[in-house]
């Protein structure tokens, strides 16, 4: 505790020997040590691959919107230059119908996975979990449309999130 106090303030020094899993005689064994830099680094690692998967996830829905907002500003600056812009709707409208069912499940399971992933939040990088009476497995990446698990056998796995929201 002494050589932790040069470093450490005083009010967060029994917090820091409870970390460190200090013994009855004060002292830091190796083992103790090399255990809790593990789970410092298994923790980081944790909420790295957690900052990236939003930051992808972000940067997907980043472009949507942008992709929105440049399809309404054409059409204002086109309404504003006086083109008539009641005859370019019906094309437009009906391309936007037939892509709608051209691509409407996978349009659908991006919003069940939106949903899934903002809202319900059913779990986090590095937990255990079990998906349909299967195996335990653990969250390794959180993306748009799939999770990425691992199992204990190191095996990959990626699931669609919107099987994992039903």
């Amino acid at each position: 505790k002494e050589d932790l106090s040069r470093f450490i303030a005083a009010e967060h020094l029994p917090q820091a020997c409870a970390m460190l899993e200090l013994d009855r005689n004060d002292g830091l064994t190796h083992e103790q040590l090399t255990r809790v830099l593990f789970r410092v680094v298994h923790e980081r690692d944790k909420l790295t691959n957690m900052i990236l998967d939003q930051t992808q996830i972000g940067g997907v829905l980043d472009q949507i919107v942008d992709f929105v907002f440049w399809i309404m500003a054409a059409m204002l600056s086109l309404v504003w230059l006086g083109v008539d812009v009641y005859c370019l709707m019906v094309p437009v409208t009906s391309f936007f119908l037939a892509l709608s069912f051209a691509l409407g499940d996978t349009i659908k399971g991006i919003f069940e996975s939106l949903i899934m992933i903002f809202v319900e939040s059913p779990f986090s990088i590095g937990e255990e979990g079990q998906v349909d009476n299967g195996p335990i497995l653990i969250v390794d990446r959180l993306r748009l449309i799939t999770t990425l698990f691992h199992r204990s056998d190191g095996e990959a796995i990626y699931m669609h999130n919107s099987k994992l929201a039903r």
